[in-house]
This record gives C-alpha cells, sequence and structure tokens, in this order.
C-alpha cells in the first residue's frame, strides 16, 4: 500500500497506523494515515486549506463540517453510499409518521446498511436529531410502541 501511495506522487506525513481487533467473532481493522499532496511544505498547504473552500460532501453539495452524518450508518458502507443512506433517512424522519420510520430502519437493517440501537432512546434521540419531529404523534413513548431492532 505504501509503495502504491509513493508511486503515485503524494507524500505521507505523521504516523501510518494498522490495527486489527476481533470481537464476538467479528473482525475489525483499520488503516491511517495522513496524505499531504504535492512535495510542497507542510506550511505551503496549510496556507492552501486557509484560502480553499470548505470541503463538501457527495450528498447535494452539504458541507461535511456543517452536518454530522447519522450514527446508524453501518461501517462497511463507502462514503457515498454513508451520505445517500444519511440523506433518505434524514428525508424519512421530516416526512413520514413513526410507523413508517421504524418499517423503513428495519428494512435498512436487513439489507445491512444500518446498525440500530438496542436502546430505544439512542435511537429517538438520533432520529430527532435529524430533523424527526417530537410534537403530539412523535413521541418516544409512541416510538417506544414500533421501534423494532
Amino acid at each position: 500500500m505504501l509503495k502504491a501511495i509513493s508511486m503515485g506522487g503524494v507524500h505521507v506525513e505523521g504516523d501510518f497506523v494498522m490495527e486489527k481487533n476481533i470481537v464476538s467473532n467479528v473482525e475489525a481493522g483499520g488503516i491511517g494515515f495522513q496524505i499531504v499532496r504535492g512535495k510542497g511544505s507542510m506550511e505551503d498547504e496549510a496556507d492552501e486549506e486557509k484560502t480553499s473552500s470548505p470541503q463538501l460532501s457527495p450528498a447535494k453539495g452539504r458541507r461535511a463540517s456543517e452536518e454530522e452524518l447519522c450514527h446508524f450508518i453501518h461501517p462497511s458502507l463507502d462514503e457515498e453510499e454513508e451520505w445517500r443512506i444519511h440523506n433518505e433517512v434524514r428525508s424519512l424522519v421530516k416526512r413520514q409518521g413513526i410507523q413508517e420510520i421504524c418499517l423503513y430502519l428495519t428494512q435498512l437493517k436487513k439489507n445491512g446498511k444500518l446498525l440500530l440501537p438496542q436502546s430505544v432512546k439512542v435511537a429517538y434521540t438520533e432520529l430527532v436529531r435529524m430533523g424527526m419531529p417530537s410534537g403530539e404523534g412523535f413521541s418516544e413513548k409512541t416510538f417506544q410502541k414500533y421501534y423494532r431492532n
């Protein structure tokens, strides 16, 4: 991997970390490093970052720093798919009732797109953060009746 990065004209600075964990017969791992484009110094690139526009997420031109990704997104999805699912869930919670929301979340979980929390309160809080109303007909008690994780 390092060979491929260096052949591409990309300069890597900082730590290169590889880790692998096995939890409950599920293997998870990750690789982390910082990529600095070009061959200039860190200060030159810091100046470029200050003058450049904020980074946009693939989702409808939204700024990644302005919106936090849905906490239920399955970690195996790529970034574009994560934002697509995030936008689906956000649209769903703004336009549908509790029953439809819960049914669709369950379907997304079955399709391997979401990991739903066991706690009803955690799920409800996240959906409210994403735009679900919390008024009449959308109370946590009503949500608890239909939520199946």
